[in-house]
């Protein structure tokens, strides 16, 4: 049959029909070879994930001081992140108004509480700055500093896990206590700290000079004290 076939059409033929992959990679579009970090591909290992995974992760970031690494079989995930993102946002505005109405409530004062929307579009940009903009910031200091950094995905995904404690001490504010929702705030923060020291000075960053990693620490725990004030004061007062 290909004898009747002219030149072009085998010449076709035999570059279409089992492409080697370097073929395939030349096939690729502009955009898929310099933008690849804005197509959903580049993305979709970091959600392939099990529910068991999840949890498992989850249980470690709340309660992080048993010594076992958040992923233990080193592979990243930003599903978790994602959702924490998500859901912290939404358990600080609900959760801020039921605390002013319980607050209320307890000062005998007759003032109307409502969800502000307005108030959820900022926290959510503001929330964006600390799940994406300070880790790629991060990243960027880990690279100037050192030869060797962690990757961003996972401190991205470092950093989600670490703030899924904020999530139930939302609840913690409907306690009609001002002093209690300090200490769960603080207790919060530590814990917080602590996974992102474990799982990026102590799993990543033992290369680097004492002094870098203090300066890094230092900057992270004004970072925290500023978020935790953020959620104190926006939302529950």
């Amino acid at each position: 049959m290909q004898e009747f076939l002219s030149k072009e059409q085998r010449s076709f033929m035999s570059d279409t029909v089992g492409e080697s992959p370097k073929v395939e990679e030349r096939r690729k579009t502009f955009f898929e070879k310099i933008c690849r970090c804005l197509t959903v591909d580049h993305y979709r290992i970091y959600f392939d994930v099990t529910q068991e995974q999840v949890l498992g992760r989850i249980k470690k970031s709340l309660f992080p001081f048993t010594g076992q690494p958040l992923f233990e079989d080193g592979k990243i995930d930003l599903y978790a992140p994602f959702w924490v993102y998500i859901s912290l946002n939404i358990c600080m505005a609900i959760f801020g108004v039921l605390a002013r109405s319980i607050d209320q409530a307890f000062d005998e004062i007759d003032y109307e509480t409502s969800i502000e929307p307005h108030k959820m579009a900022k926290s959510y940009a503001f929330l964006l700055l600390y799940f994406v903009v300070i880790p790629a910031g991060l990243y960027g200091v880990l690279t100037l500093l050192s030869d060797e950094s962690p990757e961003y995905a996972k401190i991205l995904a470092v950093y989600g896990y670490s703030f899924a404690i904020f999530v139930p001490v939302t609840f913690t504010f409907l306690v009609p206590f001002d002093t209690a929702r300090w200490v769960f705030l603080i207790v919060a923060g530590i814990i917080s700290l602590w996974i992102l020291f474990k799982e990026l000075v102590m799993n990543g960053m033992e290369y680097m000079e004492e002094y870098k990693i203090y300066f890094i620490g230092g900057v992270q725990c004004f970072l925290h004290v500023v978020f935790i004030l953020f959620l104190k004061y926006y939302f529950f007062v």
